[in-house]
């Protein structure tokens, strides 16, 4: 018995501790790369255990698999055991590595050469024949001397390592069979390396029975750990999108119903968001009105939401008389969207979205005017920047009011413009006027009276201060005119500084996005009264209706807020809603919860406990997660109900169909039924919400759909549909579709059919694809985010015949960075040229790191110029640093000096610094200043004069902060790039650095100061309305 034991350990502990070599491999390869996944340094080790677990069980079950085949085998003689082993795999591996090869030449570049299959049948032969040779050589150095086996177990090792790196580094999100074959390698590999285990085992029997048992333990546990991530929502996305064994695994094996997130598991029935008051609220019947919104305004900049900044007394005035919203969103931070959903009273981002929805929208102006209101609007054409063509209508009626002055002006111009036309207003009648000021949205260029510094978010305060003065005037003229009006303030949407790594807005919904400040003054009425209930944009319109004794609109969806400004008690039933491409977010005023549509991944926000938004606290307030889950769901399947949406036929779609229209995943089991519904145009639109959904488990049931349907446009479909979603014996029909054009493109479904089809062929595609994606992305009526993806996809497919069109591309200020990424994997002298003349001149900061990021990855020395400069300026350059060390490394350069830190050596260090050479679950490598003194020396000779001293640095939290000469800058948690203007004396410079404990330097640049390129002189703009319109 014991004899047995000590054999089967032998057998076994190898794969046990093979296994945990290979888990190492992959956590490490995942520290190097995606740390900034995990939320601490517990949960990167939580992540360590499972990949462990799961590299174990893979290594003993391949063990168990060789012990049983050997043991059958038994009785041949060992030679041919061994042969017979090796040409087994090799006959099993030549038609995978064919089918693996044929799959990877289905580029456009490779797919019509004519001796693609013979090339594909020798390299599948070659494959086979080098696999039979490795496991026969491995087989027969079981045996071989100690010295050869471990030879061979360090090449299988980095066999295994290499594969992983492959796996994360090459065509990631592309080929998943390559992927695929890459994590068999790896397993494989260091499962042969078990057979030659070259070291020794653990020789006291206590001792080797410990690890048995906590190997067999470790393999017991995976499935189970792999289970837990369902109840961890970012331990799970990080699993899932950084591990590449383990990640595959998670994917692979996860059920649907049981492994759903709380947006999936939350039921469909219907519930509003919006509430009616529990009582009667203010009466402003016949009132004046004023409505002031700020573009780009933060919350956070008002005194009444915490500010100690002194940037508003005429709005901190204000708020003294006034209701204060505490906790008031946007409903999309980009304008259109957010000053549309305040005037027409919904949610307008995912209306717009339905099939069928109208663009007919009934607006709180144009009621107004129905009950004897005069109407009049200041506004800039910006208003309507994003998917203006969505905003046609709504732009050509001006949003229904009939005095408009639609033009870029000053903010205390509006003033003036506000004053000629209370002159000559017709009296008798009551006043709606909306007065938007573009202060302080980019760029920042406040006036000389105003400024609070140079660098952008001190330029952003000035002009904050500059909008705050001119809406004091325009308050203050307005109730000189009108006495006792209301005046409501409030913004469109928020700005963002590096708070979460990101500059401007329309990209997150973190509050410094989405959280605006309301503030709602009614003499009289409404008392001075901090409201902490969430209020939306949307609630505004509805809101002031009640108060007027004017009703609404029945499709309106905001809430009633009219008690709650009559002084009632908070209402707990309030939520507030807010949605950007395939992000959505519901908060209750304390909790925020976001989730993402395409695969349902949630976090949980703890407003109170955590209002920086850096830790995902769905595992600590579960309840709370599926309670807004619940709600959030709920509130996106009312929307298509609010809205008369309707099929050409004039039958009302299925409310699944709608909601699935909406992202919203928890429609997905109610959708398969209606593919075998009577109506052809409900089951094409099914199919669409399939491939929406990436509803995978379909991709048969459509695949079969395509040939047997009776309907060709169902049939056609359901071959996109199916090859969408991974199903790629559909590829030629599809191909054929797409070269055919058998859809009219002329019709908006036959447009969105090549789109679509386009998308799903991928490279696959081939002359007609790209032409499609390139006229996709030319095209100003389509929506921005499907711009950008056309060009993402062009840039993939290395599309040179597209590079003039794309290059004529680079003067829309909006789709610049994409085009910019498109042209860098494209590359060619035409690319080169058009980027470097666009870089020249660049003045948005987003483009400039798309711009320079391209040229770098294209090895063009000629950028390096550009960076330094823009280094040099108020503005900078994102990621500058980073791309100035590829394309140059560390040293002395065009009048600028750069340091690395990340090196481990402390060249240029002066004093106590405290360096780590390699990524830890705390951040990257880098330096931190320890002592007092502690500074930077620059050995390069440097010009004379001033300086700008450019840091990237790591922030433990958002408590950390490094302190150059007497400046103190804060920090957020992760990367930061932060810059401070120096003096070089003599030519040489030494900085004293101070910092906290949770910051590491990784990158220091300096160059000299340069100016910043200046804002194009205004163009003239025709206002659409110089006197008062009548219009019926």
């Amino acid at each position: 018995m014991n004899q047995r034991l000590q054999q089967s350990m032998r057998r076994f502990l190898p794969a046990v501790f093979a296994g945990a070599l290979l888990g190492a491999i992959e956590a490490g390869l995942v520290a190097g790369t995606r740390l900034e996944l995990f939320l601490s340094i517990r949960e990167f080790a939580r992540f360590w255990l499972i990949v462990t677990c799961v590299a174990i069980s893979l290594q003993l079950l391949f063990a168990s698999a060789t012990a049983l085949i050997g043991q059958a085998l038994a009785r041949f003689a060992h030679e041919r055991f061994q042969v017979a082993v090796a040409l087994l795999t090799g006959l099993c591996t030549a038609p995978a590595s064919a089918w693996l090869y044929w799959t990877l030449s289905q580029g456009r570049r490779v797919r019509g050469w004519e001796y693609r299959s013979v090339a594909v049948s020798g390299a599948a032969l070659l494959t086979s024949l080098i696999v039979m040779l490795g496991v026969l050589g491995v087989l027969r150095a079981v045996r071989a001397g100690l010295a050869v086996r471990r030879v061979l177990f360090v090449l299988l090792l980095s066999l295994a390592a290499a594969a992983l790196v492959a796996d994360v580094l090459v065509l990631r999100r592309l080929y998943p069979a390559f992927h695929w074959a890459l994590s068999v390698i790896a397993v494989l590999a260091v499962a042969a390396g078990v057979r030659l285990w070259p070291f020794a085992l653990p020789r006291v029997p206590l001792r080797a029975r410990l690890w048995s048992v906590a190997g067999v333990a470790a393999a017991m546990a995976a499935p189970f750990l792999l289970r837990a991530t369902q109840d961890a929502p970012n331990l799970r996305y990080a699993v899932e999108e950084a591990a590449p064994l383990t990640g595959k695994l998670l994917r692979a094996l996860r059920n649907p119903a049981r492994l759903r997130t709380p947006l999936a598991r939350a039921a469909a029935a219907k519930a509003s968001a919006e509430a009616a008051p529990s009582e009667p609220g203010i009466s402003l019947r016949g009132s004046d009105v004023l409505i002031i919104t700020v573009d780009a305004l933060r919350a956070d900049r008002l005194r009444s939401y915490g500010s100690h900044r002194d940037l508003t007394p005429a709005l901190d005035d204000l708020a003294t008389h006034s209701a204060v919203f505490g906790h008031a969103y946007t409903q999309t931070p980009h304008t259109s969207y957010a000053i549309g959903s305040l005037w027409t009273g919904k949610y307008l981002r995912p209306v717009m979205s339905l099939p069928g929805a109208t663009r007919d929208h009934t607006t709180l102006p144009r009621i107004l005017r129905r009950f004897g209101y005069r109407t009049a609007a200041f506004y800039p054409p910006a208003v309507f920047f994003v998917d203006e063509d969505r905003f046609s209508g709504l732009a050509e009626d001006h949003f229904g009011f009939e005095y408009v002055k639609e033009m870029f002006a000053p903010a205390h111009s509006r003033v003036a413009q506000l004053a000629e036309f209370l002159a000559q207003a017709e009296p008798g009648h009551p006043l709606l006027v909306w007065v938007h000021l573009f202060e302080p949205h980019e760029p920042y260029e406040p006036a000389p009276g105003y400024r609070r510094g140079n660098e952008p978010e001190q330029r952003y305060d000035g002009e904050v201060a500059a909008a705050d003065d001119a809406a004091g005037q325009l308050i203050e003229l307005f109730r000189s005119k009108r006495p006792g009006a209301t005046v409501i303030v409030s913004a469109d949407h928020g700005e963002e500084f590096g708070d979460h790594g990101g500059h401007h807005h329309g990209t997150t919904l973190f509050e410094e996005q989405v959280h605006v400040p309301l503030l709602w003054s009614s003499p009289g009425h409404v008392a001075s009264r901090r409201i902490q209930t969430p209020a939306q944009l949307v609630d505004i319109a509805p809101t002031l209706l009640s108060a007027l004794g004017i009703p609404r609109d029945p499709r309106m969806r905001g809430a009633d807020l009219s008690a709650l400004l009559r002084g009632a008690p908070e209402d707990p039933r309030l939520r507030a809603f807010a949605s950007i491409e395939e992000l959505r977010m519901l908060s209750d005023g304390q909790n925020k919860l976001v989730c993402e549509t395409a695969e349902g991944l949630c976090r949980l926000y703890d407003l109170s406990a955590d209002p920086s938004e850096s830790r995902d606290a769905t595992a600590a307030k579960p309840q709370v997660a599926e309670r807004l889950a619940q709600e959030l769901s709920d509130l996106v399947a009312s929307i298509p109900e609010g809205e008369v949406v309707a099929m050409q036929s004039g039958d009302a779609w299925p409310k699944a169909l709608a909601r699935a229209r909406l992202g919203d995943r928890a429609a997905r089991d109610e959708l398969m039924p209606l593919l075998a519904d009577a109506r052809a145009g409900v089951r094409a639109e099914t199919l669409r919400a399939l491939a929406v959904l990436h509803m995978t488990a379909a991709a048969n049931v459509t695949a079969r759909l395509a040939e047997s349907d009776p309907d060709a446009v169902v049939r056609d479909e359901a071959a996109l549909t199916a090859l969408s979603l991974g199903e790629l014996s559909q590829q030629a029909r599809v191909q054929k579709l797409l070269s055919q054009l058998r859809v009219p493109t002329n019709s908006a479904e036959g447009l969105d059919f090549v789109r679509r089809a386009a998308f799903a062929l991928g490279p696959a595609g081939g002359v007609e694809g790209e032409k499609v994606l390139t006229a996709l992305a030319a095209d100003r009526s389509a929506g921005l985010m499907e711009r950008e993806r056309a060009l993402a996809a062009l840039g993939q497919q290395r599309a040179t015949k597209s590079t003039e069109q794309l290059v004529a591309l680079l003067s829309d200020v909006r789709l610049r960075p994409a085009v910019a990424r498109a042209l860098g994997q494209i590359g060619g002298k035409t690319a080169v040229n058009a980027l470097l003349q666009a870089l020249t001149t660049e003045r948005y900061p987003e483009a400039r790191a798309a711009e320079t990021e391209a040229l770098v990855g294209l090895k063009i020395k000629r950028a390096l110029a550009h960076i330094v400069r823009f280094l040099g300026t108020e503005t900078g350059l994102p990621g500058g640093l980073e791309q100035w060390a590829k394309l140059r490394g560390p040293g002395r350069a065009l009048g600028g000096v750069l340091l690395d830190l990340r090196q481990g050596n402390k060249l240029g260090l002066r004093g106590d610094f405290k360096c780590r050479h390699s990524v830890t679950p705390e951040g990257p490598p880098g330096c931190r200043p320890a002592g007092k003194d502690a500074e930077l020396v620059f050995q390069h000779r440097l010009p004379p004069g001033e300086l700008r001293a450019v840091f990237t640095v790591w922030g433990q939290s958002t408590s950390d902060w490094l302190r150059v000469l007497d400046q103190e800058l804060q920090l957020h948690r992760g990367r930061n790039e932060i810059s401070v203007l120096i003096k070089s004396a003599q030519g040489r410079a030494a900085l004293p650095l101070r910092a906290s404990a949770g910051t590491y330097i990784e990158l220091v640049g300096v160059v000299p100061r340069s100016p910043d390129i200046a804002p194009p002189a205004p163009e003239p703009y025709v206002a659409a309305g110089d006197e008062m319109r009548k219009r019926q």
